[in-house]
C-alpha cells in the first residue's frame, strides 16, 4: 500500500470484542479482489495518470448495482485512498488530501456506528483502519490519538474473521511494526504477521504487497539477503513498480520502508 500506502500507525493497544461476521457474497468478493488487481496496474505510472484511471474504473466499479452495500463501500474506500496515496506522493501538501479523506473518514464512522451489531465485513474493518490511518495528519493530536487506538482494533477484528486474510495480516504487522515497545508494539510480532500474510497470500496483490513489507522487516533485522529475495518475488509481480523501486533505493541508503515513512522528507534528499 502506499503510504503506503502509507500507513502511519498511532501506538496504543486496546482490547477488542468478537462480533458478528458479515461474509461477502462471491460477487462481491471478485469486485474488492478485482479492485486490488486494478491497483497493482498503476504502480508504474505517474500521479496524474494514476489518479486519471482510477476516476475510470471508479464510475464502472461503483455502477455494480449487484453489490451489497459493504461491498460497495469497501471499494468506492479503496479507490478514495488510492488517489489519496497518489495525491500524496507527489506532494504531501496538496490542498486535495485533507477534503478527499476526511469525509470519508466520517462516512465510515456512521456506518460501522450503525451497523456494528450486525456485522461488519473484514475487509470494511481494514480499509477503514487505513482510511483513519490516512487522515491523522488532519486530526488535532488529541483526536488522533483517540481514533489511532481503533485502528489496531479493526485489523484485528478482521483477522478475528478470516486467520488467514492476508490484507489486514499485513496491515497489523505495519502497526505493530511502528508502534514502540512501551505502546504495545513489537518487531517481532510483526514480522509474524508479515509471514502470516506471506504465507495466506493468494492473489497476485496479496503476493506482491505482503512479500514487500515482509522484506523490509526483514532488512530491518539485518538479514539483507532473505530481504533481497522477497523483494525480488514481489517484483515478479509487478516488474514495473515504483514501490520495489523506492524500496531498493531506501535499502541502499541504509534505511528500511518504514523508516522512510516516517522521515520522508529527510531521506528523500538522498534519493537520486
Amino acid at each position: 500500500m502506499r503510504k503506503i500506502f502509507s500507513v502511519i500507525f498511532i501506538f496504543f493497544l486496546v482490547e477488542f470484542s468478537a462480533l458478528a461476521d458479515s461474509t461477502l457474497n462471491a460477487h462481491d468478493e471478485k469486485a474488492v479482489n478485482d479492485v486490488m488487481q486494478f491497483r497493482l496496474t498503476l504502480l508504474s505510472l505517474d500521479s496524474s495518470t494514476a489518479c486519471s484511471k482510477i476516476e475510470t474504473y471508479k464510475k464502472t466499479a461503483l455502477s455494480d448495482t449487484e453489490l451489497s452495500e459493504q461491498a460497495y463501500l469497501t471499494i468506492e474506500t479503496f479507490l478514495i485512498l488510492e488517489q489519496f496515496n497518489y495525491i500524496y506522493e507527489a506532494d504531501q501538501k496538496d490542498e486535495r488530501l485533507k477534503d478527499l479523506i476526511l469525509p470519508q473518514v466520517k462516512k465510515l464512522d456512521a456506518f460501522i456506528e450503525s451497523n456494528e451489531s450486525s456485522g461488519i465485513n473484514k475487509w470494511l474493518y481494514t480499509i477503514a483502519g487505513d482510511t483513519i490511518s490516512c487522515s491523522m495528519g488532519f486530526m488535532p493530536v488529541a483526536e488522533a490519538m483517540k481514533r489511532g487506538l481503533v485502528i489496531k482494533t479493526y485489523y484485528l477484528k478482521a483477522i478475528e474473521q478470516d486467520s488467514s486474510f492476508s490484507y489486514a495480516l499485513m496491515n497489523a504487522g505495519q502497526w505493530f511494526f511502528q508502534a514502540p515497545a512501551i505502546g504495545g508494539g513489537s518487531k517481532t510480532k510483526a514480522r509474524e504477521y508479515f509471514e502470516r500474510a506471506v504465507r495466506s497470500a493468494k492473489t497476485p496483490a496479496e503476493i506482491f504487497y505482503s512479500n514487500a513489507f515482509l522484506s523490509q522487516s526483514r532488512f530491518d533485522d539485518g538479514n539483507k539477503s532473505a530481504a533481497a529475495e522477497l523483494l525480488q518475488k514481489a517484483e515478479n509481480v509487478s516488474p514495473e513498480s515504483f514501490l520495489v523501486d523506492k524500496m531498493k533505493k531506501v535499502n541502499q541508503l541504509g534505511y528500511h520502508y518504514f523508516y522512510y515513512i516516517m522521515h520522508r522528507k529527510e531521506i528523500d534528499k538522498k534519493i537520486k
